[in-house]
């Protein structure tokens, strides 16, 4: 990359959308890679792309090797997602979908952000 574009200087770092934001906001970063930055208009946002959230099973897992599924596929399994202090607008995307299964959702009191996949009627 250096010899491509020696003028430009790329120093990768990982980070909570919260501090993304932040480090944005206040000049801190000059870019972000991101898919939950609140949308400020001073951003001037450019999506790079697009698409539904991903479910990462393991290799033996019944979903393996499929292109998709559905929410209520996953009826009665427990998954783990980020807690809403830390990533604030993917958690609220998420709990809007699980709503949006008909279903009741409960979410543990607690340090770990598990919560079992709402069931089928």
């Amino acid at each position: 990359m250096n010899t491509w574009r020696p003028a430009i200087r790329i120093d990768a770092q990982e980070g909570w959308s919260l501090q993304l934001d932040g480090a944005l906001s206040d000049g801190g970063l000059d870019l972000v890679v991101s898919h939950t930055l609140p949308d400020r208009v001073e951003y001037g946002r450019q999506p790079l792309h697009q698409e539904a959230f991903t479910a990462l099973v393991g290799a033996g897992h019944a979903f393996a090797g499929r292109q998709g599924v559905s929410l209520r596929d996953f009826a009665g399994q427990t998954f783990r997602f980020s807690k809403s202090q830390l990533v604030p607008a993917h958690h609220a995307t998420l709990m809007a979908a699980l709503r949006r299964t008909g279903r009741e959702v409960h979410l543990p009191r607690g340090p770990d952000s598990q919560v079992e996949a709402p069931r089928p009627a």
